[in-house]
């Protein structure tokens, strides 16, 4: 047999190995894709009681017969801005950080549905990108149905991962106002930032990819990131931002991915008591059009 027959053999063998090798890569990313975006536990770190605050565990419907249960915080006074917040990927609603962080919220005079996703805590299922997504939005029909909530007193508030589930609802349904902390263009983007030898876009997709809807949103958006967040880079938030239409505000604050609510608190929730001061200006001007 001659050389160039050889080397031809041994090319399609190599060929044949690598598309075998990334079908082979593909098909166990899809099978393992739960288990590496997210991370979810059962035990429950503290309770919003433990940080003075009033409030009821509320079951919610979702999608694929799953129930959330989810966190029901009212403030004084029912009928100012609500809140859905949707946390990040690790742990659940109870996790310290987060709570810490609901109750400089309810401070600030908000009502607050706290999801806590399927697979997550409390609530039922496993987590996936579109279950997520769905239980958002049955988060947001519970505050209009059963609260009796306007969709213009309803700020979506989503942090990490739960930024784009935010933004994937409000290019679905009316509300009030956006607000994403420590964001990005697409999960695949900030994987292949951290990982550049692996072709993750590939293999994975484009996932979560909140830069290809937030183009469609057109209520108040607070964008809020930490300069020194080493998990999501500022730059893809800075990103987002962008490519998001008017109005809209970027705030940067000092701190990590996870302690900027604490490291910079002054700013950090300055900037969203200004932002809801502006919520409630546009609504108190829509009221005086309308009567």
């Amino acid at each position: 047999m001659s050389t160039a027959k050889v080397l031809r053999r041994v090319l399609i063998g190599l060929i044949v190995l690598t598309v075998v090798g990334y079908g082979g890569i593909l098909i166990w990313f899809s099978a393992h894709e739960s288990n590496l975006l997210f991370f979810p536990e059962r035990d429950l770190e503290t309770s919003p009681d433990q940080f003075g605050m009033v409030y009821g565990k509320v079951q919610i419907p979702s999608t694929d017969s799953v129930r959330l249960v989810c966190w029901l915080i009212p403030s004084a006074d029912t009928s100012t801005l609500w809140v859905l917040y949707l946390h990040g990927n690790a742990g659940n609603i109870a996790k310290r950080g987060y709570v810490e962080h609901l109750s400089q919220l309810h401070k600030l005079g908000l009502n607050i549905l706290a999801v806590d996703y399927r697979g997550y805590g409390e609530s039922s299922g496993k987590p996936t990108e579109q279950g997520l997504y769905d239980d958002a939005r049955s988060g947001f029909e519970y505050l209009r149905s059963m609260q009796h909530v306007p969709a213009e007193r309803i700020i979506v508030y989503g942090y990490s991962i739960g930024s784009a589930v935010a933004v994937d609802l409000v290019s679905k349904v009316p509300a009030a106002g956006l607000i994403v902390e420590g964001s990005f263009t697409s999960i695949s983007d900030v994987g292949q930032r951290h990982y550049p030898y692996i072709p993750v876009k590939l293999m994975a997709g484009k996932l979560f990819a909140a830069d290809e809807k937030v183009r469609a949103i057109a209520v108040p958006k607070l964008f809020i990131h930490a300069r020194d967040d080493r998990t999501i880079p500022i730059e893809f938030g800075r990103k987002l931002f962008e490519v998001a239409p008017e109005p809209k505000t970027f705030l940067e604050v000092r701190g990590g991915h996870e302690s900027a609510h604490k490291v910079d608190a002054q700013l950090f929730y300055g900037g969203i008591q200004l932002f809801l001061l502006q919520i409630n200006s546009s609504n108190r001007s829509v009221t005086a059009v309308t009567k």
